[in-house]
């Protein structure tokens, strides 16, 4: 009598087949996706550490411009950035992050302490419209 099972030797061997195919699949996409991660993870690193030298240097520069005004002067300068002087003791420089980022700060000067008007991250490359796109202008209409 012959095996009563409904597969044979060469089923089985398909679906093991079958089967070690989709976890190579499997591991090859997760691999990709965590080198992928690990790619995207050292850029975020990157720009959070400059983030925050920036962040540091720009601190660094209102502890100097305070120093200094406290002597009696009015610095043009602080910890190698140059510090724009407006009315009404109100200060203002910018500390570059990358090649389009920077962190700008407005300070106004009060008895002896600085109130910070703003204290924030621009973006400081030059905009360029993409004129690819061709758009009508309303001219041209019969």
């Amino acid at each position: 009598m012959k095996g009563s099972g409904c597969f044979g030797a060469g089923s089985a061997l398909l679906v093991l087949i079958f089967s070690i195919l989709c976890l190579t699949v499997s591991a090859l996409m997760t691999l990709a996706s965590a080198n992928s991660d690990r790619a995207l993870t050292k850029k975020l690193e990157e720009s959070v550490l400059s983030y925050y030298y920036a962040d540091g240097k720009a601190v660094d520069a209102a502890v100097s411009l305070r120093e200094a005004i406290l002597s009696g002067d009015i610095p043009k300068e602080a910890e190698g950035i140059t510090i724009t002087s407006e009315e009404n003791w109100v200060f203002s420089y910018s500390c570059d992050i990358d090649d389009a980022r920077a962190i700008c700060v407005r300070l106004k000067e009060d008895d002896g302490t600085f109130i910070i008007l703003s204290w924030l991250e621009t973006y400081s490359k030059a905009w360029t419209p993409d004129e690819a796109l061709q758009v009508w202008t309303g001219e041209d209409v019969p």
